[in-house]
């Protein structure tokens, strides 16, 4: 009986390092050919050869693993991770806002907070005074600018990078109040509706938007929680190592990937998110009134909307339209071209009347500009970012919101 079982675990055994040496000599033979089919047939590229070398770092940065870029607070934070910054580039509070720390409000000093997802935050600024926050504050303290009443202004920057108005809720709660406001400034739009890739179902049910990297996101506690992490870390790293793996074992996708897929999907995905959008203006609104600062709401500009399209900027439309189809290819490309996302958003607000806040659309305000604006689909150059803070200056002007 001992030795038919010892047959049988050498017979287990021998199949074993059969199945392996099978494996290895096909990964072997994987390998061999994907080396020479791509050394003769595919010009490897990555988004970066796509884009200005204005803006590289900023696209080895984001796309780089080694260090998380944010660091994450589960009530609905995404802030930037002071431990993988870009010397030179960004400064950093504690907090992680891309200003400085906050200070006890001076009597003669005009305060401003903007709030917004990555373009507000400044990505492809070349500096913290390069962004639209930086830049309003350096127009705003020009001789002659506030008048009599402010003898300076400061311009806080607690916008996030992939924020939406829920986070932007949060910052100006519990952090943005603290600096006593005149003016709050949200610059966004594009996360909430046309980037938005979060399930309408829940979005519709609570009314938020929500954190995408944490959806479906369990305690370790939770029965089953364990095994089903290893099994997918498991997955994940025989895929990492292993030709043979990616072709046998197929990618995780979360729940939101490819959810903008075809018109019809971003119509109903932008329609959604302009309800949302318009309840938390609302409360940002009613924020406003309780703590007394006046609301400006801008809807951001995108390349999709400029006519005069730079060598540069017809790179960048031909990585989103053809290489990496992240809204949904040419077709999505061609809808965003012809329509204006925010119609609805903007219908809504002028049909709610608001007396003390602004709903203003800039979506087009580069329409007919020759320059170069974009480094990517909605992140601006120095110069873009430039004109965008001089043209919310001057809706501040024109609605008298500096007196």
């Amino acid at each position: 009986m001992g030795d038919v079982v010892t047959l049988g675990a050498m017979g287990i055994g021998y199949l074993f390092l059969g199945a392996l040496a099978l494996a290895l000599a096909a990964e072997g033979l994987l390998r061999a050919f994907t080396r020479v089919y791509e050394a003769l047939f595919v010009e490897k590229v990555s988004r970066k050869d796509y884009y200005d070398p204005g803006c590289h770092d900023y696209v080895d940065w984001l796309e780089s693993w080694h260090k998380p870029i944010f660091n994450y607070l589960s009530i609905g934070f995404r802030l930037f991770n002071n431990d993988n910054p870009i010397p030179g580039r960004i400064r950093t509070n504690p907090l992680g806002y891309r200003c400085d720390p906050i200070c006890e409000p001076k009597p003669d000093q005009l305060r401003i907070v903007v709030l917004g997802g990555s373009t507000a935050w400044g990505l492809g600024a070349s500096s913290n005074e390069a962004t639209v926050a930086g830049q309003l504050e350096a127009l705003l303290n020009k001789p002659g600018v506030l008048g009599k009443k402010w003898q300076s202004c400061k311009v806080y920057n607690l916008a996030q990078c992939k924020a939406t108005a829920t986070q932007d809720m949060l910052s100006l709660l519990f952090h943005g109040t603290r600096m006593k406001p005149h003016i709050t400034i949200t610059l966004g739009g594009w996360n909430e509706l046309a980037s938005c890739n979060m399930r309408t179902g829940l979005l519709r049910l609570f009314r938020a938007f929500y954190v995408v990297e944490q959806e479906g996101w369990e305690p370790p506690q939770v029965a089953g929680h364990l095994e089903k992490t290893l099994k997918q870390a498991m997955k994940g790293w025989l895929r990492s190592k292993s030709l043979l793996a990616r072709r046998l074992i197929p990618a995780e996708m979360s729940a939101h990937q490819g959810a903008s897929a075809t018109v019809a999907q971003m119509r109903d995905q932008i329609s959604v998110g302009s309800e949302i959008l318009f309840e938390h203006m609302d409360h940002m609104n009613r924020l406003g009134s309780a703590y007394g600062f006046k609301h400006f709401h801008f809807f951001q500009p995108h390349l999709y909307s400029k006519k005069a399209i730079t060598p540069e900027e017809m790179r960048v439309m031909d990585l989103y339209d053809n290489v990496r189809p992240t809204y949904g290819g040419p077709a999505i490309g061609d809808h965003f071209r012809t329509a204006n996302i925010y119609d609805q958003i903007m219908a809504m607000c002028a049909d709610a009347g608001w007396k003390d806040c602004k709903a203003i659309d800039l979506s087009r305000i580069f329409a007919e500009d020759a320059g170069h604006i974009f480094f990517s689909i909605v992140h601006c150059t120095d110069d873009g970012y430039n004109k965008l803070a001089k043209s919310i200056l001057q809706t501040l002007i024109d609605e008298r919101a500096l007196s």
